[in-house]
């Protein structure tokens, strides 16, 4: 399925999807059962469905072909595209992007907010022991700790430690991308509204992308500020 699952390969499928028909492809046997597999999967997904005999290409089929983002209708494709996260925050993300691919537009919402969040919990740990800062290190073992006092405090942290590029292009990230995935994962977590859309998810699902580089270059360019040697959270390590 992988092979096949690729941006060229899938456009590929969706286009033979439209022109043969369920008759020929079993009578003639011009198509592998590998090929079958992957038609029944983008099939699930909604991009193909069927029309008696024949198959065409949904709304949600033409978007994927159009879509620069491609990859966001890839699960496999998602996750290998992302940078070096932590395992947690991997799995967050994939469950998410499973989710969105199946239309369950607020499970998915709420994993990429915890993916997300989980992302920055790793990052305030890398920073609690680079800098031996006892204040950060107390809120990540406290359970009382709201992940705003975490935001607020790596903040000022990498502000007072002159990280090159921290307010231009890091900030941004540690503070308003965060919170703005933040803010649908908590409207979404409690029961204060009834349907997520495909758009919202969609967005958050491609600001994760950009969110979670932009994490893992601050963390490389924190760890190097004074010791030398391979990141932590690049190892997947959690610090206890």
């Amino acid at each position: 399925l992988c092979p096949l699952f690729c941006f060229c390969g899938m456009h590929s499928i969706i286009i033979l999807a439209h022109k043969h028909s369920v008759n020929e492809t079993n009578h003639d046997n011009q198509v592998t059962q590998l090929y079958l597999d992957v038609l029944h999967e983008i099939g699930l997904l909604g991009i193909i469905a069927p029309d008696g005999q024949h198959f065409f290409i949904t709304l949600k089929g033409k978007q994927f072909l159009q879509d620069q983002n491609f990859d966001v209708h890839d699960p496999d494709r998602y996750a290998q595209n992302l940078p070096p996260i932590d395992d947690v925050s991997l799995a967050y993300a994939k469950e998410a992007i499973h989710c969105f691919n199946y239309n369950l537009f607020k499970a998915s919402i709420i994993m990429i907010g915890g993916a997300s969040e989980s992302l920055l919990i790793h990052l305030a740990r890398v920073i609690a022991n680079k800098f031996t800062d006892k204040k950060l290190d107390g809120y990540l073992k406290s359970k009382a700790t709201h992940i705003n006092q975490v935001i607020t405090r790596i903040d000022k942290i990498c502000a007072d430690q002159k990280i090159l590029g921290y307010d231009s292009t890091y900030k941004p990230a540690v503070v308003s991308l965060a919170n703005y995935i933040r803010l649908f994962r908590n409207e979404y977590g409690h029961p204060t509204k009834a349907n997520a859309d495909f758009e919202e998810s969609y967005a958050l699902l491609v600001c994760f992308k950009l969110y979670s580089k932009l994490i893992i270059e601050l963390e490389k360019k924190i760890w190097t500020r004074r010791v030398s040697g391979p990141s932590p959270l690049l190892q997947g390590n959690i610090y206890v």
